[in-house]
């Protein structure tokens, strides 16, 4: 018989078919869990939000009943009981203007004489209380209690004076508008925290199906593709009780009695062949061993971990959400502290702690990857976030202006420390095949962060302070840094000891900088995307929206637009530069959308765009903009990098590119800084549209004259598979 014929072959078309209903498989169980759960809260959201419409109005009027009582019975006491004369009392709109001040939900206060005269008055303008009071007294409603719209106000009258002549009132009125507004402010929290869980819940579902089904299934795959060649060698190691490490733990077993009967087998081959006295016989058998030796392998195997980038896709994530849980008040918070009596101004005050945290990034970033390689993933992660967990808790405790700076440094050694880690991870393993989508499963979970922490963060501090915030941040990344603990073996981890030690020289950078494709894309995009994302949207979003009443909540869920706008469509921009080859015009065309967006900042009044939507349509072509800058750029760099891989290096290069981009979060806050003080925070907007308008031009000038050509290389970005 040929044994050779009857040898087992894998067919590769079936392992197609197997990993195509495996993806299915997965992909149906996150949408089922999904779907189950968006069912639920909408479900719980529409009956809380029917009890909080049906509740808002009834609780309101009781709240302007009781500020109505109140006020009412100090000016009756000083009237009566002080006898002085209604028209003759001091500081009375000083009093009302406190009132209205600690009470948003109160839209005016008057006292009106009892000839009808309005003696005192805060909130709106005396002729729209005449107004009122005129469509009150024709309905015969002069004692409403905030039961009919009058106007737009439901208007209470208290009694202060009574008198012969007529009765002294006080006014008190609250906006229909308001109760509008609250339930709709209800309404996109309730949007809010359902998108968010879903990305949340998504994140998770998926990082856990991969770790405990995806990938220990593909490895034994693998492990089975190899005993189709004969190979039988290897051990499959996974520390989970449950079924996957149950058939795990048999399939080792097969593999190690296959092992045994190897080894016995060898065993009685030796005996057979001494016992022969025909050496001819003998030489016979030691071939006929020698061939099963080639076709079969059953000893020198390794032990095959169940690894994959994706294992940092949550604890990055959680890191990421518990920074950016910040982002929306942080320069408020900054403003809390800052100092009256340095010869700086308060805007550049605000400012200093959100440079300082990037310039500790930057600093630290050029040795994260030699630390890295050193110490390991693992242990460089869980220091980052020792250090960020130290800055957190310090802003929850922190007593002036100095401690402040102090800890946001500290969490910017650990956010830098963290992030190289993370991309140390994706490094290590990532195989040759899917680097496109490792790259993706890295940018997703920042961006997903980036989407998630703004809002969640601003309800927080809405309800429960700047500082508590800062505690669940805290709280947060240890939870990250307990799950790379958990999950990071640092016998798993892949030390490449044959990798080059990343060292920036200066003839090396002036190498670089003599390039005008590196130069350009450098100087013209990516610092300018760095310096608008720190100086804009971290910096002049939250305190310009603040000044024009946004509160926390509000400011969260549109600086979440932001990473909404970006991560919809950066890989469908990745994908359609990596088909053309285009990188140049899209790099452009983002520019251009990006800078045109907050140009229109300057017109905004003359084409019927409130102020918050001039806001709101900067961060969205920002946020579009930047996902066409960011794909094509770093193609680019990486395409760049490529032709300087035998004098410098690749990565040298690409660290080259990394440090110097980072420039632009420094000076970020600073231009902003300038631009406020000198044009406003209105007409900042469009400063900042012009520097991205004149940066893409010359971008696009350089590389026009240059004429360089972009060669032929992978894609740099994919959707994560």
């Amino acid at each position: 018989m040929n044994t050779e014929s009857t040898k087992p072959v894998l067919d590769q078309s079936h392992i197609n078919d197997f990993l195509t209903h495996q993806k299915g498989l997965l992909t149906r169980m996150v949408l089922l869990s999904v779907v189950v759960l968006l069912i639920g809260q909408f479900a719980v959201s529409w009956f809380a939000l029917l009890g909080f419409e049906k509740e808002l109005s009834p609780q309101l009027s009781q709240k302007a009943q009781a500020v109505g009582n109140a006020i009412s019975s100090e000016l009756a006491y000083a009237v009566g009981e002080l006898k002085i004369p209604p028209d003759q009392l001091v500081g009375v709109d000083e009093y009302f203007e406190n009132y209205l001040r600690s009470n948003k939900d109160i839209e005016y206060l008057a006292m009106i004489d009892a000839s009808g005269k309005t003696l005192f008055i805060q909130g709106v303008e005396p002729e729209m209380m005449g107004t009122i009071l005129t469509e009150l007294n024709s309905n015969g409603l002069s004692n409403s209690n905030f039961e009919t719209d009058v106007q737009g106000f439901l208007d209470g009258a208290f009694i202060i004076d009574e008198t012969l002549s007529g009765t002294t009132k006080l006014h008190v009125g609250v906006t229909s508008e308001h109760i509008r507004n609250q339930f709709f402010e209800m309404i996109f929290e309730v949007l809010t925290v359902i998108a968010i869980s879903w990305l949340v819940t998504f994140e998770f579902l998926v990082f856990y199906i991969r770790r405990r089904i995806s990938r220990p299934i593909h490895h034994i795959r693998t492990v089975l593709a190899e005993g189709s060649r004969g190979k039988f060698a290897n051990r499959l190691v996974e520390r989970s009780k449950d079924e996957i490490g149950q058939l795990i733990t048999s399939f080792n077993n097969l593999v190690q009695g296959l092992q045994i009967k190897y080894n016995d087998f060898v065993y009685e081959v030796a005996e057979l062949k001494h016992a022969q006295i025909d050496d001819r016989i003998s030489k016979k058998i030691v071939l006929v061993r020698d061939k099963f030796d080639e076709r079969f392998i059953l000893s020198g195997g390794r032990d095959v971990y169940s690894r994959h980038v994706a294992q940092i896709r949550v604890p990055l994530f959680l890191f990421i959400f518990s920074e950016e849980l910040s982002r929306s008040f942080i320069p408020l918070f900054v403003s809390k502290y800052a100092p009256t009596e340095m010869m700086l101004s308060h805007e550049v005050l605000i400012g200093l702690p959100i440079t300082l945290f990037m310039l500790a990034v930057m600093i630290v970033t050029p040795f994260g990857g030699g630390l890295v390689d050193r110490f390991g993933v693992r242990r460089i992660f869980l220091i980052g976030v020792a250090a960020a967990v130290l800055g957190f808790i310090g802003n929850f405790l922190t007593q002036t202006y100095y401690d402040l700076i102090l800890f946001r440094i500290l969490t910017g050694v650990g956010y830098s420390l963290i992030f190289v880690a993370s991309e140390g991870w994706v490094v290590q393993n990532a195989e040759s095949h899917n680097r496109t989508a490792s790259t993706g499963v890295f940018v997703t979970a920042v961006f997903v962060g980036i989407v998630c922490g703004p809002p969640i963060g601003g309800m927080l501090a809405n309800r429960i302070g700047f500082e508590a915030t800062f505690l669940i941040s805290a709280c947060l990344a240890v939870i990250s840094g307990l799950i790379v603990y958990q999950i990071f073996r640092s016998d798993e981890e892949s030390q490449d000891t044959s990798r080059k030690r990343i060292v920036l020289r200066t003839r090396d950078m002036i190498t670089l900088l003599k390039d005008p494709r590196f130069f350009s894309v450098l100087f013209f995009t990516a610092i300018p995307a760095k310096m608008t994302l720190a100086g804009f949207i971290a910096y002049l979003v939250p305190l310009y929206l603040t000044e024009l009443g946004h509160n926390e909540s509000s400011v969260g869920r549109l600086m979440m637009l932001y990473g909404l706008a970006t991560l919809s469509c950066i890989f469908i921009f990745a994908r359609y530069a990596d088909q053309t080859r285009k990188y140049v015009q899209v790099i452009f065309f983002g520019g251009l959308l990006a800078g045109t967006g907050c140009i229109v900042s300057l017109f905004s009044h003359h084409i019927g765009i409130s102020d918050t939507g001039a806001v709101v349509l900067a961060i969205l072509t920002l946020g579009f903009g930047h996902a066409m800058i960011m794909t094509s750029q770093n193609a680019m760099i990486l395409m760049v990098a490529g032709n300087h891989a035998d004098t410098i290096g690749r990565a040298t290069a690409v660290s080259a590119y990394r440090v110097i981009e980072r420039t632009g979060m420094v000076i970020g806050p600073l231009i902003a800084v300038a631009l406020v003080s000198q044009f406003g925070y209105h007409d900042a907007i469009a400063g900042f549209g012009v520097i991205i308008l004149t940066l893409i031009l010359m971008f696009m000038l350089v590389m026009t004259i240059s004429k360089a050509e972009i060669e032929k290389d992978q894609p740099i970005y994919a959707p994560d598979s």
